[in-house]
């Protein structure tokens, strides 16, 4: 399948399969939003909110297929947020 018949998501995730870990801010900044939004109104503390939601973005980062020693994390997932609870 080539890249212009694919979502953005699925774009993002193949470029991040071909070693491409920037690619993975793409989805960072889809998602970021919304995913705070609903941890934020299920935990109702904004601190627990930003932990949860790096620590599913992590999740998703290291359940990508492919050696996890290859792979640099983006910066843009890794910044500003305190050590994820696993």
């Amino acid at each position: 399948m080539t890249g212009a018949t694919l979502d953005p998501d699925s774009r993002d995730i193949e470029a991040c399969l071909r070693g491409e870990g920037q690619a993975f801010a793409g989805l960072v900044l889809r998602h970021q939003q919304g995913a705070m939004r609903l941890a934020w109104h299920l935990l109702g503390h904004r601190p627990a909110a930003e932990d949860a939601v790096q620590a599913a973005f992590l999740r998703a980062w290291r359940a990508l297929p492919g050696p996890e020693a290859t792979r640099q994390l983006p910066e843009l997932a890794s910044q500003d947020h305190r050590e994820p609870v696993p």
